[in-house]
């Protein structure tokens, strides 16, 4: 009996496959595809294949040939001058530019379907598995992909369930420990036993189902994101996704955007804040009317600062996405108010 979610993964990506599987042998629907991803890669370096249609059929595709080199040739790659470092970077950026912002993307990029011409260029063959993305399946993986490069475990866990990755009932607490082992590691920074094993224990413990879950959208996606690090680790063992996918995201203005998007949260959360003061400033100014015409006893002003301070780290706090923020700036508002009603 599997998990839930497991289960529902799995029909996933067997529905994704069986779809996919006609898709393949249709060669009129993969000459569509060819020409919209010609469309959008012209002048890119990337050569697709030109269809002929005059002499194709639903059964057979004719294509124009163009002289190439087995991407994963290696060694042949380098006598002929290539810079497999270099061509990796190229490849990863290609498939990622066309996932993130184009309408189409090719979703089957093994060794087989791509080769290398003599000047670097590379060729792609294979159309009849392509995926595409919606807007807002678009708009929450570069998201994630921007917290990754920013180091933000918080909000890579809110990207996943945005994006329907993991169950909402999932122990936050627990993922987001384990994905700032990962984030860590792919920095390059030597993860303790220790460190893994507390982990591990955590998750044991907290989680009682398996807590990923992998969308039908998502499925040729994931798909074709691992198997093209395969080809470009075998191109560079040096390769490095996150370093290649934080330029590539610097570079379109995804992360400016994101600092963007964060800022105003800020300023939001601020104005908010205020708000709550301004709520507050009448009962208080009652009290302290009361208080100082009172004669009994002197007006005490000492508690505000504490308060204050209080409710200046909260806001910073706020900005930092720290998730003890709000629990601050509520104790700010207790202090406040034991300060002015206390008898």
């Amino acid at each position: 009996f599997l998990d839930k979610n497991l289960s529902k993964s799995l029909e996933a990506v067997v529905e994704e496959y069986k779809a996919h599987v006609f898709d393949e042998m249709d060669y009129v629907k993969e000459a569509r595809n060819m020409e919209l991803i010609a469309n959008e890669l012209k002048g890119s370096g990337v050569i697709v294949p030109r269809v002929f249609k005059e002499v194709s059929t639903k059964s057979v595709l004719v294509m124009s040939f163009h002289e190439g080199t087995k991407i994963t040739r290696v060694e042949e790659l380098k006598a002929l001058g290539v810079d497999t470092a270099k061509l990796a970077r190229k490849l990863a950026r290609t498939f990622l530019l066309m996932v993130l912002e184009k309408p189409i993307f090719h979703a089957d990029p093994h060794p087989g379907n791509i080769s290398v011409t003599e000047k670097g260029e590379i060729i792609l063959y294979d159309y009849g598995m392509v995926g595409s993305l919606n807007e807002y399946t678009k708009k929450h993986l570069i998201r994630l992909y921007a917290s990754f490069s920013l180091n933000d475990p918080k909000r890579i866990v809110d990207e996943m369930l945005e994006l329907g990755l993991l169950d909402p009932s999932a122990n936050r607490y627990v993922i987001e420990q384990g994905v700032e082992l990962t984030l860590r590691e792919f920095r390059g920074e030597k993860i303790s036993e220790w460190e893994f094993q507390r982990v591990m224990e955590l998750a044991n413990r907290l989680i009682y189902k398996f807590p990923f879950r992998l969308p039908a959208e998502l499925v040729m996606y994931l798909r074709m994101a691992s198997t093209l690090e395969e080809v470009c680790k075998k191109l560079d063992p040096q390769f490095n996704f996150l370093k290649l996918l934080t330029n590539l995201l610097e570079e379109r203005g995804y992360l400016d955007e994101l600092r963007r998007e964060d800022m105003e949260s800020f300023i939001k959360s601020i104005f908010e804040a205020g708000g709550s003061l301004l709520r507050l400033t009448p009962l208080l100014l009652r009290r302290l009317e009361r208080e100082e015409f009172d004669g009994k006893r002197p007006v005490s002003r000492a508690h505000i600062w504490p308060s204050l301070a209080l409710f200046v780290i909260a806001l910073y706090a706020s900005y930092e996405h720290a998730p003890y923020s709000f629990l601050v700036m509520v104790v700010a508002f207790v202090v406040l108010l034991i300060g002015e009603f206390r008898k």
